[in-house]
């Protein structure tokens, strides 16, 4: 208990430091301006401003979600939990609401990876819905090519 308030006692004190350099000598330099930006972001004091567009120009306009689903949606989500190389949580819950709202007759994925995309869909596309996948085979990974 006594080692653990000690720790607690280094860290704050270190903070208070760092904190005390930050607000005096380090405003002189726009590195450490940076953190006390952060610091702002990280506790709800200031919003982030959106990031400068970078690349090509977009031939589809973006859109916000609430766009294109309604206001509720219900969905079943399986296999939640994701691993490196799955689409992410938030990704696979649009996914399923898109399905749900759409109800196509079919479904196409290509990358199939680990199946995790491809159970959603079957999950949540009507009954009579047919799901396709295209996946490299195993041994034709050794093949595939980025130029």
């Amino acid at each position: 208990m006594i080692r653990q308030i000690v720790v607690f006692l280094y860290h704050y004190l270190l903070a208070v430091g760092a904190c005390l350099y930050l607000l005096t000598v380090g405003v002189f330099r726009s590195d450490r301006r940076e953190i006390l930006h952060e610091i702002l972001f990280r506790l709800g004091w200031r919003k982030r401003p959106p990031p400068e567009p970078s690349g090509p120009p977009l031939l589809i306009p973006p859109i916000q979600v609430r766009e294109l689903l309604p206001a509720e949606s219900v969905f079943r989500l399986l296999e939640p939990d994701t691993t490196s190389g799955n689409v992410s949580g938030y990704e696979l819950a649009i996914i399923n609401a898109l399905v749900v709202a759409v109800r196509p007759a079919a479904c196409f994925e290509i990358g199939t990876f680990d199946g995790r995309t491809t159970i959603n869909l079957a999950a949540n596309a009507p009954v009579e819905g047919r799901i396709y996948t295209l996946d490299l085979p195993p041994e034709g990974l050794g093949h595939t090519r980025h130029s």
